[in-house]
């Protein structure tokens, strides 16, 4: 919700240009947020030690941070930089710095230590395909920013009115998560399935609409507010039972570091979408700032996102579907 709610405060700041600050004012959302942590934080959040307590794994910190920074910078400069040598000698060197990373965590983890990430963690089974659900789950990141350069750019609302255009999409948000009980119960576990489909609907609906509205011209309001509530009742429904899926896959011991691993995961799936399918939006557009041509681009970055969602939907399909017996067991059985 606070994503949510951000874009329609964006807007208003802006609208507002605080001492002259253009978009730059957004930023300022931040600052109650962070005086209320200052003020209320300590009295309420009481501190707790462990019997047991490990020193931290800074060289797992620093190694993790430098190779997750070889993949993410080169991915969102390099194109508006022209893409220039070192862009490159950092992608490279990204799958290197990464394999560095896990060495450490596994020696560390060998010598009785306690690595950023144990590699016993990762050991479970299908936990695997369920990171790689949670890093094409936030492909979605890049919308918010590419529909909102559409809604400025070709339609030329304002910043207030672009923001105002992602409620039905707060308020699906809103209402997913408090339906996720109630689908429980006729659903299981495809719950997720279920609400990354929904997305991958309401992408491909919105892809519709965009092409069968003329060049300029605003989008039905009506069917637009529909998909966007779509999308975004879809999002609330996939999103805890996601992190149900990572976290319920290891032993309780480990649950807090996969906690962990799973947030850092949406949070570089949001940086990838930005970088990657941004970069989709930006080749599609090329030099051409009409109308026409921004929304040909954002209907290619939008098919792009419902993709790796409708990908997450099949990985999480196979696993919440129940294994198939062997078989020579199931012969028994018949």
């Amino acid at each position: 919700m606070a994503a949510v709610v951000g874009q329609a405060l964006g807007g208003v700041l802006i609208s507002l240009d605080l001492l002259g600050l253009g978009w730059r004012a957004i930023f300022l959302i931040n600052l109650p947020v962070a005086m209320l942590v200052l003020l209320f934080g300590s009295p309420l959040l009481k501190e707790t030690r462990s019997r047991d307590a490990r020193r931290l794994d800074l060289g797992g910190m620093a190694l993790s941070m430098v190779a997750l920074g070889a993949l993410l910078v080169p991915l969102v400069e390099g194109r508006e930089a022209g893409w220039p040598l070192w862009s490159w000698l950092s992608l490279v060197a990204a799958p290197l710095l990464a394999w560095l990373f896990w060495r450490y965590e596994t020696r560390l983890a060998q010598a009785g230590g306690a690595p950023l990430l144990d590699p016993g963690a990762l050991r479970a089974q299908g936990l695997g395909r369920a990171l790689l659900i949670a890093l094409l789950f936030y492909s979605i990141g890049s919308f918010f920013l590419l529909f909102s350069v559409y809604l400025q750019e070709a339609l030329h609302v304002t910043a207030l009115q672009a923001g105002l255009v992602f409620l039905p999409f707060g308020a699906g948000f809103l209402l997913g998560p408090l339906s996720t009980p109630f689908l429980r119960q006729f659903c299981g576990a495809y719950v997720n399935p279920i609400g990354l489909g929904l997305e991958v609907v309401g992408f491909l609906g919105l892809a519709g609409l965009l092409a069968a509205t003329l060049a300029g011209a605003h989008p039905a309001p009506t069917p637009l507010a529909a998909l966007l509530f779509v999308i975004g009742f879809g999002q609330g429904l996939a999103l805890p039972t996601l992190m149900r899926m990572v976290t319920g896959r290891v032993a309780p011991a480990f649950s807090g570091m996969i906690a962990g691993v799973a947030s850092s995961a949406l949070q570089v799936s949001t940086a990838l979408s930005v970088a990657v399918i941004g970069g989709v939006f930006y080749e599609v557009l090329g030099a051409r700032t009409d109308p026409a041509a921004i929304t040909r681009a954002l209907i290619a970055a939008v098919l792009c996102i419902a993709f790796c969602l409708a990908a997450s939907a099949a990985l999480s399909i196979t696993l919440v579907r129940p294994a198939r017996p062997p078989h020579d067991e199931a012969e028994g059985q018949v």
